[in-house]
């Protein structure tokens, strides 16, 4: 008689990740909205040699996660699917767990990215 080993599955409590949403350029420069345990959002800017951080408004950070939100669903479900056989990564964007990856060649999805990109920008200055 021979028992199988379980296949792992994650069980990953989505509500305990502090990481609410995240793009990441192929420069490695990565944007961040954090969510404290006691409720409290944070806006990060990243990359290789430095991180700045500010605290946000909880309707500020409903604002950036609604925009994000929408952009996302429209990247990764009704835009057309990259379908080459190598895709050289431009974006990477996380949303509670999931993630899109957008190719250079995907001008589109680029286009909208950078949009993503400049609405979390306007809050560093």
């Amino acid at each position: 008689m021979s028992f199988k080993t379980p296949k792992k599955i994650s069980n990953t409590d989505m509500r305990a990740v502090p990481t609410v949403l995240s793009i990441k350029n192929k420069e490695a420069e990565k944007l961040t909205l954090k969510k404290s345990i006691n409720g409290q959002y944070f806006l990060e800017k990243s990359n290789d040699s430095e991180l700045v951080m500010f605290k946000l408004s909880s309707s500020k950070a409903r604002k950036i996660d609604e925009a994000f939100v929408e952009r996302f669903i429209n990247l990764k479900y009704m835009m057309t699917p990259f379908s080459g056989k190598k895709c050289d990564i431009q974006y990477e964007l996380i949303m509670r767990g999931e993630k899109s990856q957008v190719c250079k060649v995907e001008s589109l999805k680029i286009k909208e990215s950078e949009k993503l990109i400049v609405l979390l920008k306007k809050y560093f200055i």
